[in-house]
């Protein structure tokens, strides 16, 4: 499944291996990153009129994108690299400058494919603990 974007069928897990599946290759370290500007007026968190900070649900709003933002870019990555799996997915963060900041996903791209032991019968092994939700095909 690839819903027409370039790594959106790559499976992402924060665990260290896949339910159902063996890895047989491990390709390596991929990093996918969500750049956004520190000044809050640029990224919607104050209002220009009134310099007011913005409500907390849209403040959680921006903070969930820029991890969606950050993981689709980890996918896409690790789609390049040629990997349709993604294990030991993490986040992490940084200031860049005085007015830029990063989200980062990163893991360790590998390719998986359904074990023996591991298949369900006209199901899909549902294992995604990251937020895009992919889960892989069985055999």
């Amino acid at each position: 499944m690839t819903h027409g974007r370039p790594g959106a069928g790559v499976l992402v897990v924060t665990t260290e291996s896949i339910p159902g599946h063996r890895i047989i290759n491990v390709i390596g370290e991929v990093v996918g990153v969500s750049p956004h500007s520190s000044v809050g007026f640029r990224e919607g968190l104050k209002s220009l009129r009134t310099g007011a900070s913005a409500p907390a649900e849209v403040k959680i709003k921006i903070m969930y994108q820029s991890r969606r933002d950050a993981v689709e870019d980890l996918m896409r990555r690790a789609f390049e690299m040629g990997a349709n799996a993604i294990i030991g997915m993490r986040f992490d963060h940084r200031l860049v400058s005085e007015t830029w900041n990063e989200v980062c996903a990163y893991g360790t791209a590998v390719w998986a494919v359904p074990s023996a032991a591991g298949r369900v019968s006209g199901g899909v092994v549902a294992v995604s603990a990251a937020a895009s939700g992919r889960a892989l095909q069985p055999g």
